[in-house]
């Protein structure tokens, strides 16, 4: 039986009866699991199956056959010896009968056995027996034997069923908050709706954080008090120190002498299976050590904690240390910074909710206002990072800091990151001071606040009023405050148009998006802006480094930074070239956005599939993506121009796509704006050349070739020789050798190159020539999954003789296995070519075709790819 088929065991049960069958087991599970329940689900099924019913009594396991006295009014008989007389008519019942015992553990042993001893003969009867036992305790020795149907925990719908039944929330109540309320509760259904009721409709419904300790009702703590509030006082005493203590037997024992307990003190608890003391103390169920602390008084409380705080090691134990601080009540302000300083190593290792705990209660102990102020806006914060905005907006409203600058700055940093996820950065910036005043020792707030204010802008202010709101901030910056040498420059950088940074400046940049600092993981890490990666030209490294944080501890409870590095992480695989991965990441993130409310950042991570889909030329999936992120309110942000310009290109519409791009060029830049009219141009001039109106973009050109001029990422460089190639046809084959020269990482333009030199060259009716290259284009098209693009490339192929293709192999021939070698040693292309007495073309095209049957989208990657590679060949030979 479980608790997912509960409504289909009693006919079970009962046909078995009525049958002819017969059906005995014992119903295990532990304390108020719902063994009653389940009993009385099969006695209302019974029909026209007689129910015989008894429940056993601790007050009566030493009276012999009590139980079967409570069956005497069903049983009647005059006969000298009743117990005889009553097994006969219940075995000989020409009626089907069904017996339901409860609580069978507590069953007298004559009772038992005479119940046994019927229970084993009901095979082939109409005769049905059913005892339901907790495994808190054992079964009569009689009993021993049946066969046993364990009860679980409750599932998913059902605790759904009976929360609803209970009709505890206005609301619909979250699958992830049924899910956590479960696990709290060890799936047991008392507990679970006790606690439940104890519980707000902001938490029902999943818009505040549930309480990390769990609370037992009066009849929940009734049930689970039975096994220990009879014994001793000095057991009991143990007991609370085991409920309190850490997983550590010795320090336990230690705290035990400071209490003045000996070993032999806890010897009750251990007979009574209540607990047992191995290295790490283990309870018989995680309720009954729940009930144990509840059921203390607060004096109780405080002694063991003053008794914990003194055994065990601070720099071992901080969190525990600073929780014994908090409950012994002596030193507040002390416990408070122990509280607060506890905080961060709970949040680097995802304990993100009993970090936001900890800060709340350190707000509460705390008697400096300043302090108190500080301490209220980290655990706004950390509610945030939770994924609880709403919830960690009305703390910010409620902290309203006076005294602390440190905490004023905080609080409009967290405002202004929480608005640009739900509403819009536009709004984020707007929060954002003209001033910043700070006081001794908070210049790392104020850095905070600078890069927060450059996130903030990146979308929103031209870039020479972001410029001038960078350079009044860094004032305020001290220099050895910053994450590594070169960060300001970097940023300043970045911020005037610039991706041809320096390898230090790169590294600072990177540095910046890491959680470099303990004390980062209580912050949100909105920074990068997310196409920036992909604008330095540094998509590949981020998106190694995206990928780590994604698999960090601290990111794992603190969804929305989560629902952040799957946008960046999305957003650099599109880049790469790694689209299917990104769709599912994109795809992952929209889903969590959307059902935290960060409707902004849902919007973007919806853009990001857009894109790619509209790359591939998937006009249904492109339309269902550009619809849904068009439906949040506000402006359409401007990358949706490039997405539907790239749609209108994919499908052969190079008129719609070049005024879609067009309008890209036109306003005040912003640094994000800025960013895609450098990285869309290269669309632009295919569109217009396509449209044949090339005139229109000449400007737009220019412009592009003096920003390249000056310094720019290698994709740039690449990029323009790419618009120079097709802009000037006579020149184009130099042109088009640059950029082969220059080379990316990015699969997606370097299929576009080649299919534009393949279709250059076959119609100047060189089809060798032509073909060498569209064969790349068709085999890059392939693996990006761009259909429309895929179908081009082969009917240029077709025009330029091509007749048969060889089909895909996922094994390495002989020629791929040397280059591959040879590429992994860091040998380039036209090194390759020259000890292999190849064209650096052929050598190009074999790498295209090594990458995916590696798995592999660089050249850094071959060398442990081949390393896996003959390790699974020599497995399987």
């Amino acid at each position: 039986m479980s608790n997912e088929d509960h409504s289909g065991e009693p006919d079970h049960v009962v046909e078995a009866v009525r049958s002819g069958a017969g059906f005995t087991c014992v119903l295990r599970g532990a304390p108020a699991s719902g063994k009653t329940t389940a009993l009385r689900r099969i006695a209302r099924g019974a029909g026209d199956v007689r129910v015989l019913w008894a429940v056993g009594s601790p007050d009566e396991t030493d009276q012999p056959f009590a139980l079967l006295e409570q069956l005497s009014d069903e049983l009647r008989g005059d006969e000298v010896d009743p117990v005889r007389r009553r097994l006969r008519s219940f075995l000989d019942s020409r009626q089907p009968v069904l017996l339901l015992v409860d609580d069978a553990h507590w069953i007298d042993p004559a009772s038992a056995r005479v119940l046994g001893h019927a229970a084993r003969r009901v095979q082939g009867r109409r005769i049905g027996v059913v005892f339901a036992a907790s495994h808190a305790h054992p079964l009569p020795e009689a009993l021993a034997g049946l066969p046993d149907l364990e009860l679980p925990p409750l599932g998913l719908d059902e605790a759904r069923a009976l929360l609803t039944r209970a009709s505890l929330s206005s609301a619909d109540i979250p699958d992830g908050v049924v899910a956590e309320l479960l696990q709290r509760c060890a799936g047991n259904p008392l507990v679970l709706r006790e606690f439940a009721e104890s519980l707000s409709d902001g938490q029902l419904c999943g818009r505040q954080p549930l309480p990390r300790q769990l609370v037992l009702g009066p009849r929940s703590l009734e049930v689970f008090r039975r096994s220990w509030a009879a014994l001793p006082e000095r057991c009991r005493r143990w007991l609370l120190l085991l409920s309190l203590g850490p997983e550590s037997f010795p320090v336990c024992l230690r705290a035990a002498q400071l209490l003045g307990l000996e070993l032999a003190d806890l010897a009750p608890a251990e007979w009574a299976g209540v607990v047992r003391a191995a290295d790490a103390p283990r309870w018989s169920s995680p309720l009954e050590r729940i009930a144990v602390q509840q059921s203390a008084t607060r004096e109780e409380t405080a002694l063991v904690c003053a008794a914990l705080a003194e055994a065990v090691d601070a720099a071992e134990w901080p969190v525990e240390h600073a929780r014994y601080l908090a409950g012994a009540l002596t030193d507040p302000d002390r416990a408070a910074t122990a509280l607060a300083a506890a905080a961060v190593p709970m949040a680097q290792t995802g304990q993100l909710l009993e970090a936001y705990e900890a800060a709340q209660q350190a707000s509460v102990l705390s008697t400096d206002a300043a302090k108190r102020e500080r301490y209220r806006i980290v655990t706004a914060e950390l509610a945030w990072l939770a994924g609880y905005s709403d919830h960690a907006l009305d703390l910010l409203d409620r902290a309203a800091p006076q005294r602390s600058a440190d905490a004023r700055t905080s609080a409009t940093i967290i405002r202004a990151v929480i608005r640009g996820f739900t509403d819009s950065w536009t709004s984020g910036w707007r929060l954002l001071p003209e001033e910043v005043h700070h006081e001794p020792g908070s210049a790392e707030h104020a850095f905070r606040l600078l890069v927060t204010a450059i996130t903030a802008g990146w979308e929103n202010a031209s870039v020479p009023a972001l410029q001038r709101a960078v350079a009044r901030l860094r004032s305020t910056v001290d220099p050895p405050l910053e994450l590594s040498p070169g960060v300001m420059a970097a940023l300043e950088r970045v911020v005037a148009g610039h991706s041809d940074l320096d390898r230090e400046e790169r590294r600072a940049l990177r540095a910046l998006a890491w959680w470099a600092r303990p004390s980062d993981a209580l912050h949100p890490k909105a920074w990068p802006p997310p196409l920036l990666p992909m604008f330095l030209g540094e998509e590949e490294r981020y998106a190694e480094l995206f990928a780590e944080l994604l698999r960090s501890e601290p990111v794992q409870a603190a969804h929305s930074t989560r629902a952040l590095l799957l946008l960046k992480l999305s957003s650099a695989q599109l880049a790469v070239g790694q689209w299917d991965r990104a769709l599912d990441n994109a795809g992952k993130g929209a889903r969590l956005a959307d059902e935290l409310g960060h409707h902004a950042l849902r919007q973007q991570t919806t853009l990001c599939s857009a894109w790619i889909h509209a790359a591939r030329g998937d006009q249904e999936e492109y339309a269902r993506c550009a619809d849904a992120a068009a439906r949040h309110p506000g402006q359409l942000p401007p990358t949706m121009r490039w997405v539907r310009g790239l749609a209108a290109l994919s499908a052969s519409r190079p008129a719609e796509a070049l005024d879609w791009l067009r309008g890209l060029h036109h306003g005040t830049g912003t640094p994000h704006l800025v960013t895609l009219r450098r990285m869309s141009t290269a669309d632009l001039v295919e569109a217009a050349v396509q449209a044949n109106r090339a005139d229109e973009v000449a400007e737009v050109v220019a412009d592009f070739a003096a920003w390249v001029s000056g310094g720019a990422a290698r994709w740039a460089q690449f990029d323009l020789a790419r618009c120079h190639a097709l802009l000037n046809p006579d020149e184009a084959e130099h042109w088009f050798a640059e950029a082969l020269e220059l080379g990316t990482n990015r699969l997606w333009s370097n299929a576009r190159l080649e299919l534009q030199f393949g279709s250059w060259l076959r119609r100047r009716k060189r089809y060798q020539e032509a073909r060498e290259h569209l064969r790349i284009a068709e085999e890059l098209f392939h693996r990006l999954g761009a259909t429309a693009w895929h179908q081009r490339a082969h009917a240029e192929l077709r025009a330029a003789g091509e007749t048969q293709r060889a089909e895909p192999h996922d094994d390495l021939t002989p020629q791929e296995h040397r280059i591959a070698l040879l590429a992994a040693e860091g040998l380039s292309n036209r090194q390759i070519a020259e000890r292999l007495a190849l064209s650096p073309r052929t050598v190009g095209y074999h790498l295209y075709k090594i990458f995916p049957k590696l798995d592999i989208t660089s050249r850094a990657q071959l060398a442990s790819a081949l390393q896996r590679a003959s390790t699974r060949n020599r497995g399987s030979g």
